[in-house]
């Protein structure tokens, strides 16, 4: 976003800044950290003992989600690389309704494999009652990455560039999610030994479940509303004020 010298405010979900983002095109306000990460309504935390139990499956269950319109059908790639996994996988994709991609593609790729379960799912609302019966996600570093760390379940995020890798470097940090690196092409095989690792070693699964607890909380959307209601009392009336009549008038009626 290039425009943030134009903006009052600004809020982001990580403490950490993106490398562009000098001082001098930054807005005066600026509100980051974990505690402004907002997630949606039917994302709710998973409970450890319901993740413990799919944990215990024999087959491990991951699902993969590379966004609502996944421009550059990593979908696809990312299917085709992790179906290469020799040992035995439940994999659910999900696509968004953004997808535009050939589905007979994904098909095809489904129908040459018979050492996994892959499950093909169209979602929107009901996505999150499907993550909840998984013990593993492969994202694309956006905002599911947060609600990922909300839920308790434990991701491998792949980017298309070094400035992105900022967005989930705080989570990485709080050990409750992996980051595969740039570009997709040279993340592949960092996804498949994380997978390959994770399956046999299922604890370590279990510790970033459990170190996602209150990491992220519901309270996102409430702190900034009373961050904007703050910022209008304190700072931008106080300028109405302060400006010449004829100003005042135009400001207020705008």
């Amino acid at each position: 976003f290039n425009f943030l010298r134009n903006v009052d405010v600004v809020f982001n979900r990580t403490k950490y800044p993106g490398k562009d983002w000098s001082m001098g095109n930054m807005p005066p306000h600026f509100f980051c950290g974990l505690q402004y990460a907002v997630v949606r309504e039917n994302c709710s935390p998973i409970h450890s003992d319901i993740y413990k139990k799919y944990l215990q499956e024999e087959t491990l269950s991951i699902v993969i989600s590379m966004g609502g319109a996944d421009a550059g059908n990593k979908t696809l790639r990312v299917l085709n690389s992790i179906k290469s996994i020799d040992a035995p996988l439940l994999i659910w994709v999900l696509l968004g309704e953004g997808y535009v991609h050939s589905y007979q593609n994904l098909v095809e790729c489904v129908k040459t494999d018979s050492r996994h379960e892959i499950i093909l799912a169209k979602t929107t609302n009901s996505m999150w009652r499907i993550m909840q019966t998984c013990s593993l996600s492969v994202l694309a570093g956006g905002t599911i990455t947060y609600e990922s760390a909300y839920a308790g379940l434990p991701s491998i995020n792949t980017f298309e560039a070094e400035a992105h890798l900022f967005l989930v470097r705080e989570l990485v940090e709080r050990g409750v999610c992996f980051s595969a690196g740039y570009p997709l092409a040279d993340s592949l095989s960092i996804i498949n030994a994380n997978i390959i690792h994770l399956e046999k070693n299922r604890e370590k699964l279990l510790s970033m479940h459990h170190r996602s607890k209150g990491l992220i909380d519901e309270l996102g959307s409430n702190r900034i509303i009373v961050e904007i209601e703050k910022f209008y009392r304190e700072v931008f009336t106080r300028n109405i004020i302060t400006r010449p009549a004829s100003v005042k008038q135009i400001t207020t009626t705008i």
